[in-house]
């Protein structure tokens, strides 16, 4: 197929390169930032553009790869498209590009991607459209790349992006702060990366059922210890207490 990449952030990125390598045809790359995006057009071949007026109808796909917040304004601004437009936001509803457009998607790529992401078979793409026809066209893309796909809804889509949120973001916030709390007293994380790695692979059914630790113990001496241990740090003695009362409460029900 041929492409046309709107944006030049990490999800951008990581979509052109690997739909280009993969076989696809970059059409054009149109970015605000000349420097990504002219970055990005060397890499994959496309044309790299900074004016939306000049996104031309050659595209079988026009993928709007750009920050949740932005998705709007660019879909206000774009020209009249004829083929597939579809955006990648795990929370934008479909009905923002309906409205404009009669072949419209959603490829939402379901990992978290970084600047220093690499191409991998465990990628999930979360896929929605205006109509069979459309939606077969995507199936198409992201199985010629090897990748593995699900179809649902908007609202179902937005309820696994919150999901996604508290196992990703949430919890590489908490190692954040168990590193800096291990940093300051001279105690090395990779002593824990045994613990985070089981913790991940014994996940299966009902993550409920493995929960271990004070909180679901309801062992108070232990609680109190450790919120002596962050008298100096209130931030983190706050988000602690508030992560105890939820384990307690939840498995007291």
């Amino acid at each position: 197929m041929t492409l046309t990449i709107i944006g030049s952030g990490n999800v951008a990125w990581l979509l052109a390169i690997l739909f280009k390598t993969s076989g696809h045809k970059i059409n054009q790359i149109y970015s605000r930032n000349k420097k990504t995006g002219s970055a990005l057009s060397k890499i994959t071949g496309g044309k790299f553009i900074d004016d939306i007026q000049k996104i031309d109808s050659k595209s079988d796909i026009y993928i709007i790869a750009i920050n949740d917040d932005s998705i709007a304004e660019v879909v206000s601004k774009l020209p009249a498209l004829n083929n597939i437009v579809v955006h990648t936001s795990g929370t934008v509803d479909l009905q923002i590009l309906k409205k404009k457009f009669k072949k419209a998607g959603v490829v939402y790529p379901l990992q978290s991607i970084t600047s220093e992401s690499v191409l991998s078979d465990e990628l999930t793409f979360c896929l929605e459209a205006t109509n069979n026809t459309v939606l077969t066209s995507l199936k198409q893309l992201v199985t010629s790349v090897n990748c593995s796909f699900v179809v649902m809804n908007s609202q179902k889509r937005a309820k696994l992006h919150l999901a996604a949120v508290l196992v990703n973001n949430f919890t590489n916030h908490l190692y954040a702060q168990a590193f800096s709390l291990l940093k300051k007293n001279r105690i090395e994380f990779n002593l824990l990366k045994p613990l985070i790695s089981h913790t991940v692979k014994r996940i299966n059914g009902n993550p409920a059922s493995f929960q271990t630790g004070p909180a679901v113990r309801n062992d108070k001496k232990t609680i109190q210890q450790h919120l002596m241990l962050l008298k100096d740090n209130k931030q983190l003695a706050d988000l602690y207490k508030q992560l105890t009362a939820s384990i307690y409460k939840f498995h007291k029900k």
